[in-house]
């Protein structure tokens, strides 16, 4: 079957970072550290770890005790949220170009914009603390 809702590198490494960042409280925590536990690039995090400082998701520091923390609330922070911060979201709903079709008048394009409805609501409603206490909680 073809994976059709997939979502970008730049989300999943914001979600891994963010979740990891719930577990180290209000210290900064090094980036490089985060690269090595999640075996990700050192540069992708970094130019990801910039889009979060700058929509005020995260605050950096440099130095030896420098690093990320998280500056937003864990449980305020949604999915979408960090999504928005790292990746230009597209508009239209078809899988074809733009200038064949702009996604408003077949039915296909029409499914596709009622199904990313729901899954951007799903994704509003999904915190990082949600998702960090999912992993946390005993089988």
């Amino acid at each position: 079957m073809i994976n059709m809702l997939a979502i970008t590198e730049a989300t999943s490494i914001a979600i891994h970072l963010c979740v990891r960042l719930t577990q180290t409280g209000d210290v900064f925590y090094s980036t490089r550290k985060v690269a090595e536990e999640f075996d990700m690039s050192v540069h992708h995090l970094a130019k990801v770890v910039q889009k979060l400082v700058k929509a005020g998701i995260l605050e950096s520091s440099r130095g030896g005790q420098g690093g990320v923390r998280l500056i937003k609330s864990q449980e305020e922070l949604s999915v979408a949220d960090l999504n928005a911060a790292v990746v230009e979201l597209e508009k239209g709903g078809c899988l074809l170009s733009q200038k064949v079709c702009t996604g408003c008048k077949c039915a296909f394009g029409k499914w596709i914009h009622a199904e990313n409805s729901k899954i951007q609501e799903m994704l509003q409603k999904t915190t990082i603390k949600e998702i960090a206490d999912s992993l946390n909680a005993n089988p």
